[in-house]
């Protein structure tokens, strides 16, 4: 009749945790919903759910780090560009010179 804990089994458990966040925030609910209906709405207790909470946890160090991976991708796009602009740039200024010298040293433009 009196308990202190009650630990109950989620038996669907593998289709909520391979879902979206989405669809594991209502599997969490309809759980919940079910276990209180069993029990009763007057009934004293609250629902603890370690494994759900680190995933929410570890929803936003995914986050975090998809973040990350997009800035880096974001820079090192930048700096290939500038680094491809840098050497074209650097070409023609080269190609610019070296016409200029042969045009010095006596060459007929074509």
């Amino acid at each position: 009749d009196y308990a202190v804990q009650t630990i109950l089994m989620y038996t669907h458990r593998l289709e909520a945790y391979m879902g979206t966040m989405l669809a594991m925030d209502d599997h969490m609910l309809k759980f919940s919903n079910a276990v209180f209906d069993n029990l009763g709405v007057e009934f004293m207790a609250s629902i603890s759910l370690p494994i759900y909470d680190q995933f929410q946890f570890l929803s936003f160090f995914k986050l975090f780090l998809s973040q990350m991976l997009f800035q880096c991708v974001v820079i090192m796009t930048t700096l290939v560009l500038v680094v491809i602009y840098s050497l074209l740039l650097n070409d023609v200024e080269e190609r610019t010179y070296t016409y200029g010298m042969l045009r010095a040293l006596g060459m007929k433009r074509v």
